[in-house]
């Protein structure tokens, strides 16, 4: 994730960080749409399911790589 390109970062359980970052983005709908573009467009190219099965492909044959030795 691109922080301020894709999306916001909010510390986790921070109730203040996380109203902040959603009155951010309603105060500014265009840069809204542009993060949740630029996020959509990030999720179906890094995380697509053809990307996830070459990653565990590649973590199964280093196993099993290892395992044979």
């Amino acid at each position: 994730m691109e922080p301020g390109q894709s999306g916001l970062l909010v510390p986790k359980q921070n109730p203040a960080a996380i109203t902040a970052a959603v009155n951010q983005l309603l105060a500014d709908p265009e840069k809204a749409k542009a993060m949740g573009s630029r996020g959509r467009q990030l999720v179906e190219t890094k995380y697509n399911w053809d990307v996830i099965g070459k990653q565990v492909s590649a973590i199964y044959e280093e196993v099993l790589t290892k395992k044979k030795k």
